[in-house]
This record gives structure tokens, sequence and C-alpha cells, in this order.
């Protein structure tokens, strides 16, 4: 045999080895289980909680200004924070706590709604995006502008 077709012999062989140990690699890793259970404890987090998530502000008259707060509690284990809270228009301008709020203690998002240009019925929604969950909330002040 020439030695061109003995080098091309190892060669094929090696790839054919190469070949195996791949597809056994891939048939390893695609039998690994997708989820791996570290322990039984529960997995903490943030928990917004509202006491409310709309504000009936009845009858008010055109260029009246309600406002109003809504008390919310975390209720998960770790720290809550308020990412954004965004209002539907500019009639309406939420304020809330920009630092994190502890496992079970209570704040408030304070919203102020001006009804000047507004007539009939009213309701402006707020947005609320958090580090926990639920990740997004949307709460409400509700009313007619007369």
């Amino acid at each position: 045999m020439s030695n061109n077709i003995k080098y091309c012999l190892i060669i094929f062989i090696i790839g054919l080895f190469s070949v195996e140990s791949i597809a056994q690699k891939r048939k390893a890793i695609k039998s690994k289980p997708k989820t791996v259970l570290v322990s039984n404890k529960k997995v903490s987090k943030a928990s917004i909680s509202f006491t409310e998530k709309t504000f009936d502000f009845g009858h008010i008259k055109q260029n009246d200004i309600v406002k109003h707060d809504f008390e919310f509690q975390n209720i998960g284990s770790k720290p809550l924070e308020i990412l954004s809270c965004t209002a539907s228009c500019g009639c309406t301008t939420p304020d809330y706590p920009f630092i994190p709020i502890g496992a079970n203690e209570k704040s408030s998002i304070n919203v102020t709604f001006n009804s000047k240009l507004k007539v009939g019925h009213q309701k402006p929604s707020i947005t609320v995006v958090t580090n926990g969950e639920p990740k997004i909330m949307v709460i409400y002040m509700e009313g007619i502008v007369e």
C-alpha cells in the first residue's frame, strides 16, 4: 500500500472516531434534564398587592383636582422596587416611592387627577411596573366630570 493511501486511511479512521465522539456528547447534552431541583425551598420574590385597584371619585366639577393614595403592600419576601408609574394621559400624575419596600411593608402611590378641559365619564389608568410579581399592574381613577 502506498504511503498516500495509508495516510488517507488513518485520517478517515480518526475522522470516524471524532464524529462518533461528537455524536455521543450531543446525545448526552440532549438527554440532560431541563430543570434541576437543588432544594425543596420556595423561590423568594417581591410581590405587590393593592388595597384597591380603582378609586371612584364620583361626580366633580370641571377644573377640580382629585388626589388619592393607592395603598399597597409587599407580600413577598424580597424588597419590592417600583420601576415606573405611567399615566394614560397628561391629566393624571402619579407620585411613587423610589426606595425599595421591604417584605410585608406598606406604602402608597399618590395619584393626582386634574379635570381641566374634561367632561363626562373619565377613567385614566396608571401602569405600575415592578421587580416583583406581577411585573405590571394597572390602577384607575374613575368618575364623572360635570
